[in-house]
């Protein structure tokens, strides 16, 4: 069975940030790799109506249709935003003291669609990546949450199918 992923926001618009620091260039190479997985049915990509809300704010129109457009065709699975998938980024974001509550309601969407993982470049996600996999784990939920960099070292690319 192919791993489940959610991207955050950050990590499609990340090749569309400054690429003159070294970290986000990183990330925004890492991010490409990942669509071009997407693309290549590598693994099976999941959205949300949070995440759909977020990417449709994207002031830029050309780069809003060009990130829209390089993920929709690939969706597998879509949640909408919902009482449940509130409640459970209320949740989080008690929990694990996130003030972003979009980012957790990006999580809690991921969880409920069982994601494997929750791929982002938030700072503030992956240094709380312990407290969240652990508090989620105490509602029986298991999902990891990685940088696009991190994931792809972790995941042997081999194995995925």
């Amino acid at each position: 069975m192919p791993l489940r992923v959610m991207f955050n926001t950050n990590v499609m618009c990340r090749p569309y940030d400054d690429l003159r620091q070294a970290r986000i260039r990183i990330e925004a190479t890492a991010a490409l790799t990942l669509l071009k997985m997407v693309r290549e049915a590598k693994f099976d990509l999941l959205y949300s109506e949070t995440l759909d809300a977020e990417l449709c704010g994207i002031a830029n129109d050309q780069k809003k249709d060009t990130v829209l457009n390089s993920i929709e065709p690939y969706v597998k699975a879509f949640i909408p935003f919902n009482q449940t998938v509130e409640q459970l980024g209320l949740y989080i974001s008690q929990k694990c003291s996130i003030s972003d509550l979009f980012d957790c309601y990006h999580i809690a969407s991921a969880v409920l669609l069982h994601a494997d993982y929750f791929i982002t470049c938030d700072d503030e996600l992956t240094r709380k990546v312990d407290s969240l996999e652990r508090v989620l784990k105490k509602k029986e939920y298991t999902i990891y949450i990685r940088n696009p960099v991190d994931f792809l070292q972790e995941v042997n690319l081999n194995d995925i199918k």
